[in-house]
This record gives structure tokens, sequence and C-alpha cells, in this order.
């Protein structure tokens, strides 16, 4: 894979959310294993089409617990859902279109890359700990 695309998984991405973590960590390994994948489309070609969906799922299903997670702890969260509603748009755009699996693919890719590499930054690194700190409250309540 060409270094360029590749997202090297670091202490970076660790927001102290457990939950969260374990789905930005295999988002990172899915991802980068897309692109492995498309790099070789030609051997990869009846793996692709479930992997990209499988990508999809986990995005989806992350940034909707994020915001179920900022919602419940009374968390600001209309900037970070409105920036997960961009890229919810931007996946939905292209299932619209009947293409290419491996063009998908290189779109779905394309697109959780970008939001590892801004959206985590601007959003998930400030609202994460936030969360884990509600979290252990809730713990030690108990």
């Amino acid at each position: 894979m060409k270094q360029d695309k590749k997202i090297i998984w670091s202490d970076e991405f660790l927001s102290g959310c457990d939950v969260i973590d374990s789905y930005h960590k295999k988002i990172v390994d899915s991802v980068n294993k897309l692109y492995e994948m498309l790099e070789d489309a030609g051997k990869y070609k009846d793996e692709l089409a479930g992997t990209t969906k499988e990508l999809e799922k986990e995005m989806l299903e992350h940034m909707d617990l994020e915001i179920e997670f900022l919602k419940k702890f009374s968390l600001p969260y209309k900037e970070h859902e409105a920036s997960h509603k961009y890229y919810k748009d931007k996946y939905e755009f292209y299932k619209n279109y009947e293409m290419n699996d491996i063009i998908r693919a290189l779109f779905t890719s394309e697109i959780t890359r970008d939001y590892m590499k801004l959206h985590f930054f601007q959003f998930d690194i400030h609202d994460m700990p936030l969360i884990h700190d509600r979290l252990n409250r809730m713990k030690n309540i108990e």
C-alpha cells in the first residue's frame, strides 16, 4: 500500500472511551485493508463489495453512537452531528449510483480517510474524552 494512503494507528487516536476507541481502531484497520485490496483489485474482486459495505456500516454505527453519547450526557453535539451529516451524505450519494465495486470501494476509502484525518482531530479528539469522563462517573455512582 502506498504510504500516503495508509493511516497509521497511534495513541493520538485514543479518546479514552473504550467503545468508541474500538470503533476507531476497526475503522482505521478496515480502510487500510480496503486500500491494500484496491492495489490488487483483480485478486480481491469478490471481497471488495463486502469489505466496502462493512466499512460503511462501521462508520455509520460509530457516528450514531458518538452522537447518542453526547446527547445522553448533555454535551454539545450540534457541530459534531453536522460534521457527521456531511460524511453520511457523501456515503449516501455514492450508494445511490450503480457503479463498479472497485470505484465504490475507492470512494468509500477516500471518504473514510478524510473523516479520520479531518473530523477526528477537529471533533473526536475533544469530545470523546468528555464521554469517557461521564461514563466513568456513572460507574463510580453505581
